[in-house]
């Protein structure tokens, strides 16, 4: 089935299984990503009610287009709002001011059962990369920063190497689950 015949019937389908099917296990990671923009765009004409809500915006997060997903959100100022503009501004690599975004969610109740939901996603037993069983989204930036940066700066062994992948598949794994938390919000808000 095409992915423009796929959001077609989005309104007749859950979502989380929609968005399965729709892109790698990474929300920023689509297969296709042209089919994804051009299918995404068609949806949201057709359903006139997402065009410009913050599911619109997390949905161009999840197949990462994160321009039409800044427009959305650029003039948020707290809450959810402001914790997708952390979000796209971490995806870019610009860390300082994702960091400062999550700051200005002012909502600690959000961002605690944000933590529930991941955990309640993960083994039992979770530790976050930076070592607690507390989601803290800054600590987030921290890990992915440095992740990048080891990355990108030293070819190293094959031991390393595997080590790193683990590393960015932990980071995945949580952005995954912190994207799908972030629309659990999103839906039950509507």
């Amino acid at each position: 089935m095409a992915l423009e015949t796929r959001f077609l019937i989005m309104k007749n389908e859950a979502k989380a299984g929609w968005l399965q099917r729709l892109a790698s296990p990474y929300p920023m990671n689509p297969e296709n990503r042209e089919d994804c923009v051009r299918g995404l765009h068609q949806a949201i004409r057709e359903d006139g009610g997402a065009q410009g809500t913050l599911y619109e915006a997390l949905m161009w997060v999840r197949i990462g287009q994160i321009d039409p997903a800044h427009e959305i959100v650029e003039s948020a100022t707290h809450g959810i709002e402001a914790y997708i503009h952390g979000v796209i501004h971490r995806i870019e690599g610009d860390y300082w001011n994702a960091k400062y975004w999550f700051r200005q969610v002012k909502t600690p109740q959000f961002v605690e059962s944000l933590n529930r939901q991941i955990l309640s996603a993960a083994l039992q037993g979770y530790l976050y990369p930076w070592g607690t069983a507390i989601f803290d989204p800054s600590l987030f930036v921290d890990a992915c920063q440095s992740t990048v940066q080891k990355i990108s700066g030293t070819a190293g062994s094959t031991a390393s190497a595997d080590s790193d992948r683990r590393v960015v598949q932990s980071l995945q794994w949580l952005a995954l689950a912190e994207w799908e938390g972030l629309l659990a919000h999103v839906e039950r808000d509507q």
